[in-house]
């Protein structure tokens, strides 16, 4: 069938639009089950059948407690699971060459594929993954992410590759988040703690917060940097604003 280039543009506007709807609808969303069926339903209209958001292993870590979604064939994750696929993967490998969202196809087009790497596509193959799309994502924690998708035959035509990698990034910040919220939820903090949080949020300084509380700078940095280590977080400021989320710091 011919596709006018009117046809062409309408298409593409109305898959612009569709996934603004998309991200102001996810914003909306509390629940991670349903970011996740919502997500699901957006992207199989763009011609994929299943997606994973990953947060990218360090040392120590394994795949499968780094997972935020995963809608893969239940088989196909478990064979790529016990077979350590991930460390084989080509599309994972690529990662560490590219900052920018590719297509599978962009990879297979530019470099050859050792024995090890065929087997794994092959596999995605044998459960109907032919053609992918994988959005790197950099964590401002410094942790790397990525939301890769998966179909068959998906044509990766310019308009399709904009809506994946949008509603690629806003689902896992979605995703991030409510993890985030549900983590600090259940973290529980000493009455020091709160003390030394509290006046850290004013502004003090290690020093000055000892000689209100009467306890050495070094008693404060230990309670500041345990809260942190609670949170999971960087800075002193990113305990203030997760603390003040829990209502810790409420007078």
């Amino acid at each position: 069938m011919y596709i006018g280039k009117d046809d062409k543009v309408t298409t593409h506007h109305a898959l612009e639009q569709s996934t603004l709807d998309f991200v102001h609808k996810l914003e909306g969303i509390k629940d991670r089950d349903v970011v996740c069926e919502t997500f699901q339903s957006f992207t199989e209209n763009l011609g994929f059948s299943n997606s994973a958001c990953i947060k990218l292993p360090e040392k120590g870590e394994h795949l499968r407690d780094c997972v935020l979604m995963n809608t893969r064939p239940t088989q196909w994750s478990n064979e790529y699971d016990n077979r350590n696929y991930y460390f084989l993967d080509p599309m994972a490998r690529e990662l560490g060459r590219s900052y920018l969202p590719f297509a599978w196809s962009d990879v297979l087009q530019t470099r050859r594929l050792n024995a090890v790497e065929n087997s794994v596509m092959s596999l995605a193959e044998d459960f109907d993954m032919d053609s992918g799309f994988v959005v790197p994502i950099f964590e401002t924690s410094g942790n790397v992410a990525l939301v890769s998708l998966a179909g068959k035959a998906v044509d990766m035509c310019e308009a399709t590759r904009g809506a994946a990698t949008l509603s690629s990034i806003y689902v896992h910040n979605r995703l991030f988040t409510l993890g985030r919220m549900a983590h600090e939820d259940s973290v529980s903090l000493t009455p020091r703690e709160i003390e030394c949080l509290r006046w850290v949020s004013a502004g003090k300084s290690d020093w000055q917060i000892g000689r209100i509380l009467n306890i050495s700078s070094k008693t404060v940095n230990y309670h500041v940097e345990n809260v942190k280590r609670k949170f999971g977080v960087a800075t002193r400021i990113q305990a203030v604003v997760a603390a003040m989320r829990q209502g810790k710091l409420s007078v």
